[in-house]
């Protein structure tokens, strides 16, 4: 009885007016007691007035000191809703207790919702404070004239309270939600207790709050409803089974009619609107809410952001469908040769925005794995992470485009890389050694670089490879026997195509950048956790912390010049097996990758506006020959890359490469392609940096090292130095010292005209050493071997063993102009011997040389 006491004096007045009214209250409360005291129900009423006057101060106390927690009072989990930048529906997500629920707010709601519903379910909502006595009053006649409850009174307050308790009919619940409602309004403001409802309500099965309504059965956003339209979800709420318009259309179109009538009695609607609505039926689309665009995307960008139930992504849809139509012909031309996987980004360079992720072919296909993520999954990068070597090095000061590098047999420990043809280029620039991504050069590349060093670069650049062998680090790098994930790689190549900046990719349009580290670790978990309930294999899907910054410069403008130009430059390029319509692609640069036993089939290209990133593959690591960069992933990348330019509204293409200004004339050495020395031979005309612009840590460009200028004996035409005699004629000459294996395989070409001369014997430096000049002392010239038929060949191994200065480190050993081994001078090297006449040459770091013929013969 206090309570209603206590509620019908707060349905009366407004906040604002509380403090009056309840002066009021107690002032004719006080006057009553007084007069009770004087009857003779004093004693009994004294008990009742008791009750009342505890009911109405605990009633106080819990409305002011109770905390609002809407979290508290609507446990339910939402659903996730992804866009995309376009706000077009990528994805819904069930919520946790199996319901479509939408928060909304009401600035993303039509209007139209918030009259119509208003009007159907609490007319005076603005007015009252949390209940409406009148409409109490009024239902409670009703109630009685028809001798059965066929009308609540429940305010809209009311409802947002009774959507977290259990759904019974009965007196005590009608005073809790009364006693709720009172103090929801004291804490939250009505645009506040709208948006509840209009998220929580009912509209029919599993569907709650206006955002799933208006999709389910309209196929748009809440913000896009009519007013007939909005008229109809808003009758739903009161009975939404009964009045499911894709169930029972009928009962739904007369319910709209009903809340149409109550616009117009509260003035939303004009007679003359009101006449011309109530006749449309609106047409109910029955769209369902499972929609899946961009699946991995979605799912990505979902477990990034667990919190946030609407997420605006950066990803364009048309983008994104193009990419995946464009990934599944390819995988379909290539499904004959065993190909049943691949993986897509696309970057939008000036924003780092993630225009299209294509995880898989098929996200449902359980045969092909097709719910693990490509694009963050690890895969051996085969040659794709030669530009950023390049580029370290070119950063460094460590090379030109013009620097000659060394493309002959080489060993690198016991490691002896071919090139992917199994050819040798001999004597290479470095930007043709990159652009036909040869192994050894890129290799020599990062000798000088240092795997430690490119591995601080790698990681500024977001790019963390990862070892499935756990294997130490090596030269291998350059080759990319390590794992790389397409999504870091891509955005490193942005860097590139950007000048330089790196920046975090952006999924989110009101994020600017994403915690990677974190993110990327999320999304290999989901990977790993499918693999494993899906009994498959797959390359390693760990990943490390990593500290990144949302803007940093990771290479100067030159180096990404000098790569861009490299990987543009028809010129320059390789006769890489490409469809006629794609070669000669103006203004795009690209490079390929195919890792060790064709596994994977990389291919990453940009152009100013965007970068394109392709894997191609099996995700259980399974091989086919198929799988070369250059001929499965190119065609690919490049034909997304120009469906960019002509379907999107973007500018005129940038021309690639744009040369930067800080580039100046230099007078290069014919030979090396370094900067050139008083001794080189010959010059010619080219450009380096200038010294005093070093931006982003650009090092001085370097000076030729092959050619030197040294004294020689006039008599017997040996090197002088500076602890030879004297008495000796002598006169300066320029010769080229090319690194001991170099010097051997350019020998073997006839390319060489002259090494540099033996020092002086008579010199005490060289009877100090204690060794003999370089000689093979077995097999000796001319020597015959005899091999017998019926003994296994490896039990009739030769030894191959020579003699060198004792300040010899390596010898090279090279058979018919083959390196095959790389050793010490104290070691001996021995050999499966085959039929025939061999030179055997060995060379030490100096370029001394010697060489025998020998024969070998079955008898």
């Amino acid at each position: 009885m206090g309570f209603y006491l206590y509620g019908a004096c707060v349905a009366r007045v407004s906040d604002e007016k509380m403090g009056f009214a309840m002066r009021i209250f107690w002032t004719a409360l006080l006057k009553a007691i007084n007069w009770l005291r004087a009857s003779r129900l004093r004693s009994w009423m004294t008990g009742v007035a008791g009750v009342v006057l505890v009911t109405l101060v605990a009633g106080e106390l819990w409305l002011r000191l109770t905390p609002f927690d809407a979290a508290t009072l609507f446990p339910a989990a939402t659903s996730t809703a992804v866009f995309d930048r376009e706000h077009s529906l990528l994805r819904l997500y069930l919520g946790q207790d199996e319901q479509w629920r939408l928060p909304v707010r009401l600035a993303d709601v039509s209007p139209w919702v918030i009259h119509a519903t208003v009007a159907a379910e609490d007319q005076r909502f603005w007015r009252h404070g949390g209940i409406d006595m009148q409409a109490i009053v009024r239902a409670a006649l009703q109630n009685v004239l028809a001798g059965r409850i066929v009308s609540g009174a429940s305010t809209i307050t009311m409802q947002v309270v009774g959507f977290s308790e259990p759904r019974e009919r009965t007196m005590g619940r009608k005073i809790r939600q009364m006693a709720k409602a009172l103090w929801l309004e004291r804490h939250a403001s009505k645009e506040e207790i709208l948006e509840i409802y209009l998220t929580n309500a009912p509209y029919g099965g599993n569907i709650c709050g206006i955002e799933a309504a208006a999709r389910r059965y309209f196929g748009k956003s809440a913000r896009d409803l009519t007013a007939s339209e909005a008229a109809l979800l808003a009758g739903i709420p009161q009975a939404p089974n009964r009045y499911r318009p894709d169930r029972n259309p009928q009962a739904a179109w007369r319910r709209m009619q009903y809340v149409l009538a109550r616009m117009r009695e509260t003035g939303a609607l004009e007679e003359g609107e009101y006449q011309r609505l109530r006749v449309q039926r609106p047409t109910v689309k029955s769209e369902s809410l499972r929609v899946a665009n961009a699946p991995h995307f979605c799912d990505m960008v979902r477990s990034w952001y667990p919190t946030r139930p609407h997420l605006v992504t950066t990803l364009d849809l048309d983008t994104q469908t193009m990419a995946e139509n464009i990934l599944r012909e390819t995988i379909a031309h290539l499904a004959p040769s065993g190909v049943t996987n691949g993986a897509a980004v696309v970057l939008h360079n000036p924003t780092g925005e993630v225009r299209a992720l294509v995880g898989s072919v098929d996200y449902w296909n359980p045969v092909i794995s097709g719910q693990v993520n490509g694009a963050v999954a690890s895969r051996a990068a085969g040659s794709a992470l030669k530009p950023l070597i390049y580029a370290t090095a070119f950063d460094l000061g460590l090379l030109l485009p013009s620097s000659v590098l060394y493309d002959v047999p080489s060993m690198f420990g016991d490691y002896a890389p071919e090139n992917f043809d199994r050819s040798w280029r001999g004597l290479i620039r470095a930007d043709k050694a990159l652009a036909w991504s040869l192994n050894i050069p890129a290799m020599e590349v990062l000798e000088r670089v240092g795997v430690e060093r490119m591995l601080a670069y790698l990681e500024r650049a977001g790019v963390r490879p990862t070892n499935p062998e756990n294997r130490d680090y090596g030269l291998s790098l350059a080759v990319g026997t390590c794992g790389a994930r397409l999504l870091e790689l891509t955005n490193a190549y942005a860097a590139i195509a950007r000048g330089g900046e790196w920046r975090p990719y952006r999924v989110l349009l009101d994020d600017p950048t994403v915690a990677q580290s974190s993110t990327l670790a999320a999304a290999e978990r989901s990977n790993k956790a499918w693999l494993s309930n899906s009994n498959r294999t797959s390359a390693t899907l760990e990943s490390a912390p990593q500290t990144l910054h949302p803007t940093t410069r990771l290479f100067s403008e030159t180096a990404c010049y000098w790569v861009t130009r490299a990987l543009s430059d028809p010129r320059l390029r390789s006769p890489e097996e490409l469809s006629p319509e794609l070669r000669g692609f103006a203004d795009v640069a690209w490079k390929t990758g195919t890792s060790n036993g064709y596994r994977d089939a990389w291919t990453i290209a940009y152009d100013a506006n965007f970068t394109v990133g392709v894997w191609l593959g099996n995700f259980d690591g399974r091989p086919s020959p198929a799988l070369v960069g250059a001929r499965a992933a190119a065609p690919a990348a490049l034909k997304i890359l120009r469906e960019l330019r002509t379907r999107l509204p973007i500018p005129e293409p940038t021309r690639l490469p744009t040369p930067p200004t800080h580039l100046v004339p230099a007078t290069l050495c014919a030979v090396s392609g370094e900067l050139a020395t008083p001794d080189c031979p010959t010059t010619l005309t080219g450009e380096c940096l200038a010294l005093q612009a070093k931006s982003g840590g650009v090092g001085v460009s370097p000076r030729c090292s092959i050619h030197r200028r040294i004294r020689v004996d006039t008599e017997t035409g040996e090197r002088l130095c500076a602890r030879c005699p004297t008495d000796r004629l002598w006169h300066y000459k320029v010769f080229a010292f090319w690194p001991g294996p170099v010097a051997a395989w350019l020998r073997g070409q006839g390319q060489v005209e002259e090494l540099p001369p033996p020092h002086l014997h008579l010199c005490s430096a060289v009877q100090d050493r204690a060794g003999p000049s370089l000689r093979i002392v077995t097999p000796r010239a001319g020597e015959t071997f005899i091999l017998s038929p019926s003994r296994d060949r490896t039990f009739q191994k030769l030894a191959l063993e020579a003699i060198a200065p004792s300040a010899t480190q390596k010898l090279f050993w090279f058979l018919d102009n083959e390196l095959f081994a790389v050793k010490s001078p104290h070691e001996v090297v021995f050999w499966v011997p085959t039929e025939g006449i061999h030179e055997l040459r060995c060379v030490d770091e100096q370029g001394g040389a010697d060489a025998v013929r020998f024969t070998v013969r079955v008898e």
